[in-house]
């Protein structure tokens, strides 16, 4: 990198190296990076180097295209719905109680078999694995 004072390593070899901010602040934290832009993606994309993670990239293709910024964020997969998902197919695995990740179910049937499931009050817990979601439900007995 000759014409660049301070970034060519031969001019000051036993200079302690630099740690880019996104390196020191993502050292040591589990789980994946994602990173929602509502710019192109290889404008997020120019930091891969430097993520010491799974790094997700989101963003737009770089096409021009008019609607509200809401449905833009939905045409270009770039919304919580695909932040979600981004993370989810990470390929990585947690615990039950590792994250917040919770639901509460509510069940709907005309079959009369299964019509206590209509009264049932029920909350669940959930956890990632590399290719599925996995829940425990439990019905709350005092509802």
């Amino acid at each position: 990198m000759i014409g660049w004072p301070g970034l060519d390593r031969r001019e000051a070899p036993e200079a302690p190296r630099r740690v880019p901010v996104v390196t020191r602040n993502l050292a040591g934290r589990a789980g994946p990076v994602i990173a929602a832009t509502d710019y192109i993606r290889a404008h997020a994309d120019q930091i891969r180097a430097h993520v010491p993670a799974r790094y997700r990239v989101l963003g737009t293709d770089g096409f021009g295209r008019s609607d509200t910024r809401e449905k833009l964020r939905e045409f270009f997969e770039v919304d919580r719905h695909y932040i979600v998902l981004a993370a989810l197919g990470s390929g990585g695995e947690t615990a039950f109680g590792d994250t917040y990740f919770m639901t509460q179910p509510r069940f709907e049937t005309g079959d009369e078999r299964y019509d206590w499931l209509n009264r049932v009050v029920a909350v669940a817990e959930g956890r990632v694995l590399p290719n599925a979601v996995e829940y425990r439900v439990y019905q709350d007995l005092n509802g």
